[in-house]
């Protein structure tokens, strides 16, 4: 693939990254008025890299953090934390992008008067050249690696 290919294919996934996330953003403020989301702009979140011998397009994201309550009617404040990678075959394509591998991992948290509560954790992953992984699957995990993110 020439370089010319890469860039435009780089710059589709920016593209559709960046989309997705404006979309999350409104829909997150629509559904919660006062929750939060940190951090807050795709700089802060997204890291893109040309990968591999095939220059798959990959995507790291660090850690986000969504401040939403617990039920409707509680004021009770739940924090779920998330982090992953993807990455994309190429050529990529707009319209049908397709997934080489991708992990996510996501926990979720309650403050508690003086403590934080570790309420769930786990991690769904895929990977088309790991045995064992060639099917999307999950499995439960302590997140509690994010706890110093949310205080």
């Amino acid at each position: 693939m020439n370089t010319r290919n890469i860039n435009r294919d780089f710059a589709r996934a920016r593209k559709l990254v960046n989309t997705a996330w404006n979309r999350l953003d409104r829909i997150v403020a629509q559904i919660n008025i006062g929750g939060d989301i940190r951090p807050h702009t795709l700089e802060e979140i997204f890291k893109f890299a040309i990968v591999g011998s095939n220059n798959q397009i990959k995507i790291d994201v660090k850690p986000i953090i969504f401040q939403v309550p617990e039920r409707a009617p509680k004021i009770a404040k739940l924090y779920v934390c998330v982090k992953g990678r993807i990455v994309f075959c190429c050529p990529f394509d707009e319209d049908k992008p397709e997934t080489d591998s991708f992990s996510t991992s996501v926990g979720y948290f309650r403050h508690c008067k003086e403590c934080l509560d570790h309420v769930f954790g786990v991690r769904y992953d895929f990977d088309t050249n790991q045995y064992g992984h060639p099917a999307f699957h999950t499995q439960m995990d302590s997140q509690m690696c994010f706890s110093n993110r949310i205080r």
